[in-house]
């Protein structure tokens, strides 16, 4: 069975994200994915990791970070034993609206891959809805971004592609084999879950996450797994039933 892991961000509501992976190594996760909460003392976040058996082998850093104190997150990665960087998100104002400005981004994605290369990391960018939607010259971000910078990663988040009103298959059928990292999400039916975002426990809701693990892990098998819920009732809860979702799915 492909090993699973969670990402942080699921748990950011935790009274203690260090505690909290005591409970995530007894439910028999392997690894964890983190975010800005658990870089701010990383060598005492690393001893709680070794502590609880995990370990974290891909983490979030912001953008604007990375550009700005390169050198900062990649201490970080080290102390804390991230092998993959990944930029997770634009806020609305930043989002290109077109090819062209999607053609900077990549310009900017293509510095920072050969800075993390250098300095021994991967580099992925993670997607949400946005870059899948078209724009209005009628491309797409994301195609833009994995075309333009050959050697660049993808973190996919399958569940925000089809929150994106898009097809995950055929951004499959493109970009399998760019894939380092996959979100496994689940979204609620239209109009479901509203005090969670609308996205569902794993299982309950509306992707085939069966189909598409098989497909990810034949395409992509060395690409992480890794459990998301963007706005969990109790992250606790989550995380045992997404494992639970997990194994039942992979059992085969």
């Amino acid at each position: 069975m492909t090993d699973f892991g969670f990402q942080l961000f699921s748990a950011r509501s935790v009274s203690s994200l260090p505690a909290f992976l005591g409970h995530l190594a007894g439910l028999g996760y392997a690894h964890v994915e983190g975010f800005g909460d658990a870089y701010a003392d990383p060598r005492t976040f690393r001893a709680a990791l070794d502590a609880s058996g995990l370990t974290m082998p891909s983490g979030h850093f912001a953008l604007q970070d990375l550009q700005e104190d390169f050198a900062g997150c990649a201490h970080v990665a080290s102390v804390l034993g991230v092998t993959t960087l990944v930029a997770p998100w634009l806020d609305e104002a930043e989002r290109p609206t077109d090819k062209d400005g999607y053609k900077d981004l990549a310009r900017t994605l293509s510095t920072l891959r050969d800075r993390c290369a250098n300095a021994g990391f991967g580099f992925a960018w993670h997607n949400h809805a946005f870059e899948v939607a078209p724009l209005r010259d009628g491309a797409r971000g994301l195609d833009v971004l994995l075309n333009e910078v050959p050697d660049l990663l993808w973190e996919a988040d399958l569940a925000w592609v089809v929150r994106g009103g898009a097809d995950p298959d055929l951004w499959l059928d493109r970009y399998a084999d760019r894939i380092t990292a996959l979100h496994v999400k689940d979204l609620a039916a239209d109009g479901d879950n509203a005090g969670q975002d609308g996205w569902a426990d794993l299982g309950t809701g509306i992707i085939d996450w069966p189909h598409l693990i098989t497909r990810v892990r034949r395409e992509a098998d060395s690409a992480l797994m890794i459990a998301e819920h963007d706005n969990p009732v109790s992250p606790a809860d989550f995380a045992t039933g997404a494992i639970a979702a997990f194994r039942d799915w992979t059992s085969a």
